[in-house]
């Protein structure tokens, strides 16, 4: 019987599964799209249900392709940022608002002026945008007060997936750094940060933080009829997309580091800790090894750019195979067009 793991992917863009053997051999792959809803002032958001409905799909299918495979383990990864609220029952308080939310732009401007911004970066290490938990959290508290009041907890993508299927609520150090973490000395949440950005009540809304390579849960016996996987497999904690990329590739020493083109872009390099970060114009988040750290920057100028441009031209029943032909065809210079992507109101 071959032995596999497995890895899940809550990805932006779509969710997908991978299963390995233990020599990193492929054995099955799928994925499912989840549609982004954007509104009308800057909102992004994806339904939590969906996104959840999708992995089930892609762990069915995966062990359909597998039916005599020994499944060790399952990974866990996804899109981080955003709000991901549940209530007490473990329900989404509608949907989640991603990391590519534009709402909140001028209250970033507002923190900037105001110290806010400063106070994040000095102890997360992160700079603000209008995707960060915090700064939507404050807008929340203005605009959607009653959903504020009903939230139990704070659930990034992939810790969403893991309560799904497991039961479990838990993040992260990569996560966790996304909220009110203490970067420098990594010993939990800074109740000074929550009182300086006068959010002392999302306190309670923020999961317990686990090291990624730890155990998040067992697959419960609902979450295994929905996916033909056994209860009891073990599943992992996990670590942010783009910092869990850089472990695959076998990078986790400190000095290196490692490159990504996908929703976003990403360059990366591990440092031993926030104190060696070289721009304050970087992302931070705590890897969970030690004080070490990942500094990163990700600028928002990645493939949805590229679905963007489609829908303009209006080509978005071609291949993008018949696209990259049409634009090998119209010869460089594209007739004195320049375009910036820099699309995002946030």
């Amino acid at each position: 019987m071959e032995k596999v793991v497995i890895g899940i992917d809550g990805g932006t863009t779509a969710v997908k599964a991978v299963a390995f053997s233990l020599e990193g051999k492929l054995m099955a792959s799928y994925h499912q799209n989840v549609p982004v809803i954007y509104g009308t002032n800057g909102q992004a958001e994806q339904d939590m249900e969906a996104i959840w409905d999708a992995v089930v799909q892609c762990l069915a299918s995966v062990r359909e392709q597998l039916p005599d495979s020994r499944i060790l383990g399952i990974g866990l990864t996804g899109q981080g940022d955003g709000a991901w609220l549940v209530d007490s029952e473990g329900s989404p308080l509608g949907p989640a608002k991603i990391w590519l939310d534009g709402r909140a732009a001028s209250r970033v401007d507002e923190w900037v002026s105001n110290g806010k911004a400063r106070k994040v970066l000095a102890t997360t290490g992160t700079t603000i945008f209008g995707g960060l938990f915090p700064v939507l959290y404050e807008e929340m508290l203005e605009t959607e007060p009653e959903i504020i009041s009903q939230a139990s907890a704070q659930l990034y993508c992939k810790d969403w997936l893991r309560f799904k299927l497991t039961g479990v609520m838990a993040t992260d150090y990569t996560e966790a750094s996304r909220t009110y973490l203490d970067v420098a000395t990594v010993a939990g949440y800074s109740d000074t940060l929550l009182e300086e950005l006068d959010q002392a009540g999302a306190r309670k809304l923020l999961p317990s933080i686990k090291r990624p390579h730890e155990l998040g849960g067992l697959l419960t016996k609902q979450a295994a009829e929905l996916t033909g996987i056994p209860a009891g497999t073990p599943v992992g904690v996990g670590m942010i997309d783009v910092a869990v990329t850089g472990m695959g590739l076998g990078a986790i020493d400190d000095g290196q580091g490692w490159l990504i083109l996908g929703t976003t872009g990403f360059v990366g390099t591990l440092l031993p800790s926030l104190e060696a970060r070289r721009s304050e114009n970087s992302m931070v988040v705590a890897t969970g090894n030690g004080t070490q750290v990942l500094e990163f920057f990700a600028p928002m100028t990645g493939t949805p750019n590229l679905d963007w441009i489609r829908t303009v031209l209006g080509l978005e029943s071609k291949s993008w195979a018949e696209i990259e032909q049409l634009a090998e065809e119209a010869g460089p210079g594209a007739g004195g067009v320049i375009y910036l992507p820099y699309a995002s109101p946030g």
